[in-house]
């Protein structure tokens, strides 16, 4: 039986807070390449139909 000390919640909980935000940060900067690449293939496609 697993018996929870007061320690043991705060770094469970700092540990669960820092991967999440890893995670988040993470998302962040694929969602961030992502856009850009879609907005250049948007200027590309803009500019040979309008260049």
């Amino acid at each position: 039986m697993l018996i929870w000390t007061l320690s043991d919640v705060i770094a469970v909980s700092f540990f669960a807070l820092a991967s999440g935000a890893l995670v988040v940060l993470w998302i962040f900067e694929l969602s961030r390449r992502a856009a850009r690449r879609i907005r250049n293939s948007f200027r590309n496609l803009w500019n040979r139909k309008h260049g």
